[in-house]
């Protein structure tokens, strides 16, 4: 309970931070129920580890449970999609999967008309699933599939339990070694391919503080982000392979802390060796004037159609402080969408579009 002292006495110190103070409530309220009696956050991995064992809920062979609810009627209107694929090559796209924030994978195969469960057989009651890749497979449909699973909503973002393969088009599922020991219940954000890699094995997992790859389909993975070290409230909030350049990765990040300034963007062109921070700054842009360079979140995005170029978007503020030099606030002036061009040494981010605060 240790950190919710400190937050409290934050807020009687800084009763202008309410953004703080509104979220440090909803982070409160969900973990009230869930820590041990001593505040133990460990409390509900502990419980995961339970859950994960086939043998000890839902047994199968002679027990005679039956499952009461939740029912799915035709005016369900709960829960939300995280995520979901379309194999390729469909015409009309008749199967679609797609990842529920807590009941797991769903697959349909008549364009949505009916929908099946496919995680069930997990037995991992609010399971998420917020990442589905696909091994391509021609004009057949996939059989080698992944998904990420977690939850990755606000303070919300916990219970992650790893990242699964299925084998047979997503009939069954097993745990690959990233499982939710190796994540430390960390949400499984994004997955990708590395397309460079014609056998498909070669994979990377975003997960809120680590970047893990496997190149030999998950049976082993490694953490690609082990030499960059993270400030305690920032945590990974994209990450992009660059089509057109060889072992070369972005990382995008954001600040959870007060002052809500700090996020970065990191570039590795060694596969995650090592990394190197190209957030825009005063020195690194085309035309810097007007912009602050202070933001709580960046955004990143990758095409095939702009071979070696990273597209980044942020709000971006300046800073307000007292007489005394501290930061007190902050006013919203630019929200810029960027690009810089990773193939030209010493290119610079250009803003390709602003919606500019002139008040």
């Amino acid at each position: 309970y240790e950190i919710a002292r400190q937050a409290r006495q934050y807020i009687s110190q800084h009763p202008e931070d309410q953004n703080f103070a509104h979220r440090f409530t909803r982070w409160e309220n969900f973990w009230s129920n869930r820590v041990g009696a001593t505040g133990n956050f460990n409390a509900y991995a502990q419980y995961l580890s339970v859950l994960t064992n086939p043998n000890t809920i839902c047994n199968s062979g002679n027990s005679n449970w039956q499952q009461l609810g939740p029912v799915i009627t035709a005016s369900q209107n709960s829960g939300y999609v995280r995520c979901v694929y379309a194999p390729p090559g469909q015409s009309p796209v008749n199967t679609i999967f797609a990842g529920s924030n807590t009941a797991g994978l769903w697959k349909t195969t008549d364009n949505g008309v009916h929908w099946q469960n496919l995680t069930d057989q997990l037995r991992l009651p609010g399971l998420g699933v917020i990442a589905i890749i696909a091994k391509p497979n021609g004009t057949e449909p996939p059989t080698t599939m992944y998904i990420g699973t977690g939850n990755s909503v606000g303070f919300f973002e916990n219970y992650g339990v790893g990242v699964f393969k299925s084998t047979d088009g997503g009939n069954t599922w097993a745990a690959t070694s990233l499982d939710y020991t190796a994540v430390e219940q960390q949400p499984i954000e994004k997955l990708m391919f590395d397309e460079t890699d014609a056998t498909y094995n070669t994979i990377y997992a975003l997960g809120q503080s680590k970047l893990w790859k496997t190149t030999d389909g998950g049976i082993n993975w490694q953490n690609v982000t082990s030499t960059l070290t993270l400030q305690w409230d920032e945590t990974f909030s994209g990450v992009e392979i660059i089509p057109g350049l060889a072992n070369t990765l972005v990382l995008s990040t954001k600040k959870h802390g007060w002052p809500y300034s700090g996020a970065n963007i990191y570039k590795s062109i060694d596969a995650g060796a090592t990394w190197q921070v190209i957030s825009p700054n005063a020195s690194n842009m085309q035309n810097p004037a007007g912009y602050y360079f202070k933001t709580e979140a960046f955004h990143v995005d990758a095409s095939t159609f702009a071979p070696g170029k990273i597209f980044a978007m942020y709000n971006d503020y300046e800073e307000i402080t007292n007489a005394q030099g501290a930061i007190i606030g902050n006013t919203l002036h630019n929200k810029p969408y960027m690009s810089l061009d990773l193939a030209t040494p010493d290119a610079k981010w250009q803003v390709l579009n602003a919606t500019v605060n002139t008040d």
